[in-house]
């Protein structure tokens, strides 16, 4: 029993340090919002773009296509503490049609403290295989969910870890209809990819000819072009969908107005690269740690103090002819 206890104490000691043994205790508090929702009702600012920067060397950044690809600001603009989070599945969607939109492939958390601003990096896939990928003069904006299939991809690869190029090339399987002969023979990262697809049940052959997504795009198609039978249109009249349409457009046009005037305001305020940021980056880090170390404390401290109970309470138990002898 004292070895087992020796072993559980040791255990727990080599792991304390750890962010993956404070992880199994974290969870987010339940008035967390989404950063999308933050920014929509004006309590946090927030600054997107690629972290990819063309005129120099950048060891720590695996590609400018996947992993942590993109840089993000945030402010907090209120006078109270606020939790939100970016949520895996969450689309970034480029202001530079020749860039591609992203899909966020894993969830993180920020507790903002009044009027901190922070930098940190996202974990991001590309979602359009024809067009650039993003670098840091490529300026995005917070959108909604992914569509399905794609949102379920992403949760899989969230949950695998696979935030690799295997987790790209099923990401362009789902969005491009991609195969081999768009992705190149790297068979390895090619059966991973097939692999993920495969657990998120998509009946896509990356390593075939050719686009077994188009059956999931023509069945999305079906779907939106079920309509319900309407009664018969007047000569005047337009047709619904023409109107939808262009009330759709007189919509967007004047949504398209103010975020332009949005996009000034938030490039004018940019400071990415500045040392204030940084230090307010690494203070939130530091909050975030102390965070997630709460429950380690407290489990580390219940087993320390139970092996203490034990090793000083618990006394051996003498042989009865040696207890005669003390007699």
């Amino acid at each position: 029993m004292k070895d087992l206890l020796k072993y559980i104490l040791l255990t727990v000691l080599a792991f304390s340090g750890t962010d993956t043994f404070a992880h199994l205790y974290q969870k987010m508090p339940k008035d967390t919002i989404s950063i999308l929702d933050a920014r929509l009702s004006g309590k946090v600012s927030i600054g997107i773009r690629g972290a990819y920067n063309p005129n120099k060397l950048q060891p720590d950044l695996v590609s400018a296509h996947y992993g942590e690809c993109m840089d993000i600001r945030i402010k907090n603009m209120s006078d109270s503490v606020i939790n939100v989070a970016l949520r895996c599945g969450t689309m970034l969607l480029s202001r530079d049609s020749s860039s591609q939109n992203m899909v966020v492939t894993k969830t993180l958390f920020y507790r903002l403290m009044p009027k901190q601003k922070i930098i940190d990096r996202v974990y991001a896939m590309c979602g359009q295989l024809h067009k650039n990928s993003p670098d840091i003069f490529i300026r995005y904006d917070v959108g909604g969910w992914a569509e399905e299939p794609l949102l379920r991809l992403a949760k899989v690869i969230e949950k695998t870890d696979n935030q690799n190029k295997a987790g790209q090339y099923a990401v362009w399987a789902v969005t491009d209809g991609a195969t081999k002969d768009d992705l190149g023979e790297d068979f390895e990262a090619l059966q991973q990819s097939q692999a993920l697809l495969n657990k998120a049940s998509l009946p896509i052959n990356i390593l075939g000819k050719h686009r077994q997504v188009a059956i999931l795009q023509q069945q999305t198609k079906e779907k939106e072009n079920k309509q319900l039978p309407t009664e018969p249109q007047k000569a005047d009249e337009k047709p619904a969908v023409e109107g939808n349409l262009t009330a759709m457009a007189e919509v967007t046009q004047n949504i398209d107005l103010t975020t332009a005037q949005e996009i000034v305001k938030e490039t004018e305020k940019d400071e990415f690269s500045s040392l204030e940021d940084v230090n307010t980056n690494t203070s939130n880090a530091n909050l975030r740690k102390e965070s997630e170390n709460y429950w380690l404390l407290v489990a580390s401290f219940s087993v320390i103090l139970f092996g203490m109970y034990y090793l000083w309470k618990k006394k051996p138990k003498l042989p009865d002819n040696k207890e005669k002898e003390l007699a």
